[in-house]
């Protein structure tokens, strides 16, 4: 049985590393080798997402009622995220990341099949691996982001949502529907 424990702490030392390993700024980096390498131009670093103009806020109400209560995130919570958390992105850019990572264009793919050597729907590298197609699900400040995308980008869900009720079901059906032509 395979066995994981996410913690974001790991994600933080990791960032850590490679400012140590580099001599540069991990948000330096990101910026350089992610967005403008891939021409982003909906993506940042939180808090910078303060200042846009379109950002969405999440919510925290009920289940019945998830939009009742605007939530706010005090901005030195992001210091906490560093590695996990605390990009930004529009539905757009996060696919086109995405896409890159599969492609081999932010990380070999050699490194990348080495990573995701589970194919059962385990967790590892970042992504809930399918063989065919990964799935990712994540909540930060009342905010979800969930994807599902095949192996060679053609077929995706990006979903992101101002609540944190999304679940892993709701884009792995959205995701089968769109396969089927629903």
């Amino acid at each position: 049985t395979v066995r994981y424990d996410y913690q974001p702490v790991n994600y933080v030392l990791l960032a850590g590393v490679i400012e140590k390993v580099t001599g540069r700024l991990y948000a330096d980096l990101i910026q350089q080798e992610i967005f403008k390498k891939l021409k982003l131009t909906h993506s940042g670093f939180m808090p910078e997402l303060f200042h846009e103009s379109n950002q969405a806020f999440g919510y925290s109400g009920p289940i019945n009622n998830p939009y009742a209560k605007r939530y706010t995130e005090p901005s030195v919570n992001y210091n906490r995220e560093l590695g996990t958390g605390n990009i930004y992105t529009s539905a757009g850019d996060l696919y086109q990341i995405i896409k890159a990572v599969n492609q081999g264009k932010i990380i070999s793919t050699a490194s990348l099949k080495a990573l995701r050597n589970l194919d059962n729907g385990q967790y590892t590298a970042g992504v809930y691996n399918f063989g065919g197609y990964t799935l990712t699900h994540g909540v930060v400040a009342s905010q979800s982001a969930g994807t599902m995308i095949d192996t060679s980008g053609q077929n995706a869900v990006v979903l992101l949502a101002n609540t944190d009720k999304i679940t892993q079901g709701l884009i792995k059906n959205l995701y089968l529907n769109m396969i089927k032509g629903v």
